[in-house]
């Protein structure tokens, strides 16, 4: 990119890139938030949403994001998927138009 493009490019900023949702203990489902803000000059455009672990559910309401505006990452953890899958961290992949922060990997920490 030019110089120019890299002014005018869109830029985004996670509150947190770690969400620690707590103890599962009897509960069937836990619930946290993200927000995503969009801080540069032009339009954030969210290409692709990934989870690694079939117990993580995400939600984003907006596909796209203007300038100075946020939105909110809803992310839950249902208990009845996580019980084989917990040898490896869940994480929340975001695929973006940012040139400087293309994937922004948010990890999910959950204890049983």
């Amino acid at each position: 990119l030019t110089a120019a493009q890299k002014a005018f490019a869109p830029s985004i900023r996670l509150s947190d890139t770690k969400l620690d949702l707590g103890k599962m203990g009897s509960k069937k489902t836990l619930k946290g938030t993200i927000t995503i803000t969009n801080v540069g000059r032009s339009e954030l455009r969210f290409q692709d949403l990934q989870v690694t672990n079939p117990a993580l559910n995400v939600s984003l309401k907006k596909q796209t994001l203007a300038p100075g505006k946020s939105t909110k990452l809803h992310i839950s953890v249902n208990a009845k998927y996580l019980r084989n899958h917990l040898e490896h961290t869940p994480r929340v992949m975001m695929i973006t138009n940012d040139p400087a922060h293309p994937k922004c990997e948010i990890k999910v920490k959950v204890q049983k």
